[in-house]
């Protein structure tokens, strides 16, 4: 009598019995060959970001010395991403596409296996799971942008099915997986091992039973062992980084002061899902005993947003800096299934049932109108500025690439005869200062004034592109 009140699988120490692993069908490949297509076509239409332009100059150099020397001076020197996208760069250059195919192949991998994780955890709503993850902004920003970000998201995924697979069957091979996932997630971007360590760190919940206690033995044992054969290129690499290694702008508290309407329905969409995904973790002591399997997968996966969220956000507070948007994206396929896990659970009663239909439908349609605003908004781009430099280099002239080090080689991907026309001394009679749109406004008012001090005046402005180029002349 005493057994009934204890979960099943806890009482007698049997291994967690997770459901069948989900199959693909071939609705399914279409559906996420047609999400593919449509990141090319995103791809093709949008010009290359600062970030992918800097990766792609340093790539185009590429000898194995200067690869790891480069790598150790990004800002997240992980070098599994760059390694994936290094023959891509190599074949295609500075082409729209090109570099971003390791991307675009990522994101259409992470859908098959965010597809085969949502099937587990919430087998009648994994193509409600699945539609929202795929239209999620962050996804799109990233699928269309960042190999390292969307490798980091897939090897997440991967860690996260690896380590239910582990807690099912508590093993040496199935440890093994884990640490080649994990590892990977590390070598990818070091803040993709935060889910990871969220979601092994919330099994505690469930180690009354000998088989969850021996599951998070070998969980622990694999984190560290692929700690471990990360530390050592961490150490070498800390402290490397260029303080010039052009930085996009994340999410601040200041920026809320600033919001348009559509701003304000993707806050009004993030506090949605926010309490979807406290929901979701209180759906998982609501599940009756004998439905171990979905609270364990369930109030893991909380546990993966959780500490996510909450280093991103001490980091943030404690380095007054903004969060990366890119970073916030590790704690969405985990985020995505706790919110349909609380919607599926409110649709028991009818009147629950359409209310979570219309809230679903709702984060959709915001999601939706997020991505086209996207596509749709102006673009930064420095190949169509790079064009207004030359006819401006007449005569007694020089150019002037503005914030040191990265500026040049960004401006020569497009335009290379530009490197022969740089000022090695300041005795020209006009002055040409090229800009990329990563210059912040100090660097620019610094160099202008800088000339302005030299007796030289501007002539001309041209704004292009998200940059600028002013045309000075000795007086």
């Amino acid at each position: 009598m005493l057994t009934r009140n204890v979960r099943p699988a806890v009482a007698r120490g049997r291994p967690v019995q997770l459901p069948a692993k989900a199959r693909i069908s071939s609705t399914d490949w279409i559906l996420i060959a047609a999400y593919a297509l449509v990141l090319v076509a995103i791809a093709l239409s949008t010009p290359l970001r600062v970030p992918e332009i800097v990766a792609i100059a340093w790539l185009r150099e590429y000898t194995w010395d200067w690869f790891w020397t480069w790598t150790s001076r990004a800002l997240d020197p992980s070098p599994v991403g760059y390694f994936v996208q290094l023959p891509f760069v190599l074949l295609f250059g500075a082409s729209r596409l090109g570099p971003r195919i390791p991307a675009i192949l990522f994101a259409a991998a992470s859908c098959v296996l965010f597809l085969k994780l949502a099937a587990r955890a919430l087998p009648a709503r994994r193509y409600a799971a699945l539609v929202l993850f795929m239209l999620f902004p962050l996804q799109l920003l990233t699928a269309t942008a960042t190999t390292q970000n969307a490798a980091a998201t897939f090897f997440v995924i991967l860690a996260t099915i690896a380590f239910f697979n582990l807690a099912a069957r508590p093993g040496y091979k199935t440890a093994g997986l884990f640490t080649l996932a994990t590892a990977a997630c590390l070598f990818t971007d070091h803040h993709a091992f935060l889910p990871v360590c969220g979601v092994m760190a919330f099994l505690l919940r469930f180690s009354a039973g000998r088989s969850e206690r021996k599951a998070l033995w070998f969980a622990l044992g694999a984190c560290a062992a692929a700690a471990g054969c990360y530390a050592p290129y961490y150490v070498w690499v800390h402290g490397q980084t260029s303080p010039f290694w052009p930085v996009e702008s994340g999410i601040s508290v200041t920026a809320l002061t600033k919001l348009t309407g559509l701003d304000a329905l993707l806050a009004a969409a993030v506090v949605l899902i926010i309490a979807g995904i406290i929901a979701g973790a209180i759906v998982s002591f609501r599940i009756s005993p004998e439905q171990i399997t979905r609270p364990l997968m369930l109030f893991c996966l909380f546990g993966s947003v959780v500490l996510t969220l909450a280093f991103l956000l001490a980091i943030s507070l404690y380095t007054n800096s903004p969060i990366s948007n890119r970073d916030l994206l590790y704690a969405v396929p985990a985020a995505v299934i706790l919110f349909i896990a609380a919607l599926d659970w409110l649709s028991r009663s009818r009147i629950a049932s359409l209310a979570a239909t219309i809230l679903a439908w709702a984060l959709i349609v915001v999601c939706a109108l997020a991505d086209v605003h996207f596509v749709l908004a102006p673009k930064q781009d420095l190949a169509l500025e790079s064009r207004y430099v030359a006819p401006e280099l007449t005569g007694d002239s020089c150019v002037v690439f503005v914030s040191e080090n990265y500026s040049k080689p960004m401006f020569l991907v497009f335009r290379p005869e530009l490197d022969a026309r740089e000022c090695h001394e300041f005795f020209h009679h006009r002055i040409v200062l090229a800009s990329h749109p990563g210059v912040r406004p100090d660097q620019q008012d610094d160099a202008e004034s800088y000339f302005h001090g030299l007796n030289y005046r501007e002539v001309k402005r041209i704004r292009s592109g998200g940059g600028q180029i002013v045309v000075m002349e000795g007086k």
